[in-house]
């Protein structure tokens, strides 16, 4: 969470990562900005990938990517069902949410389908660090 107990959200049209020859990608300045944002030494970070639709590949890339940095990671996907059965203990308990790009509306329609939409609403409101590029 924030510790200037401020909510934040960063929105980021792109280049939250970087091509990486080792892992893929690698976390932009900007990512860590969002990181540094939580105030944490080893924050936990959640993403999601929903609007790519919760591919193995793009979760495999994202948790190469993320484990660069001095986190604590985990995911949340959707498809073919909810891997993590309380989603909003789960939400609440992040320092940062980072969402992945893609079709916006396929992920607001499962996003509200599964409550999450209000889950994220209610993350930020504790203070949750909200991130994310494209959707």
């Amino acid at each position: 969470m924030s510790t200037d107990g401020q909510p934040h959200i960063l929105a980021i049209g792109g280049g939250s990562f970087i091509p990486d020859a080792r892992y893929g990608m690698s976390p932009s300045p900007l990512l860590r900005y969002a990181v540094d944002l939580t105030g944490q030494d080893r924050p936990r970070i959640c993403f999601l990938t929903t609007a790519g639709g919760d591919g193995m590949e793009g979760i495999g890339r994202a948790y190469a990517a993320f484990s660069q940095m001095e986190a604590e990671v985990s995911h949340i996907s959707l498809f073919p069902m909810p891997n993590i059965p309380d989603m909003r203990s789960h939400l609440l308990a992040q320092d940062l949410v980072y969402v992945f790009g893609g079709s916006v509306a396929n992920l607001l329609a499962l996003w509200r389908l599964h409550g999450l939409d209000e889950m994220m609403r209610e993350a930020w409101h504790e203070g949750v660090v909200l991130s994310g590029q494209s959707a």
